[in-house]
């Protein structure tokens, strides 16, 4: 399973992924993180600010993430690759599960 998370410093990542790659492995699951350089919710360097390049620089940080899906058996992915914008999703290998909280 791959597991595109949405940042090493994402509490998010550590409670609703994290937490569970453990027990998954217990069970003879295997689940490989995918942690995007740019995380998601990050906000641009004020030189970035109002340009399409963030955006372009975040998607190009989810795209190994993206890719190794096409190696897996199921990808799970940690809510959108990037919030606000319709990207990558349609390109990752099926079965997805999507975990979004409330």
């Amino acid at each position: 399973m791959a597991a595109l998370t949405q940042g090493e410093n994402v509490s998010a990542s550590r409670a609703r992924v994290r937490q569970f790659i453990t027990p998954l492995a217990a069970a003879g699951v295997e689940v490989k993180e995918y942690v995007p350089c740019v995380e998601s919710y990050r906000t641009p360097p004020r030189f970035l600010q109002g340009l399409g390049a963030w955006t372009l620089a975040k998607l190009a940080a989810r795209l190994p993430g993206a890719l190794a899906t096409w190696r897996a058996e199921v990808a799970w992915i940690q809510r959108g690759l990037v919030p606000g914008r319709n990207g990558l999703e349609g390109f990752l290998k099926s079965p997805r599960i999507l975990d979004v909280d409330d």
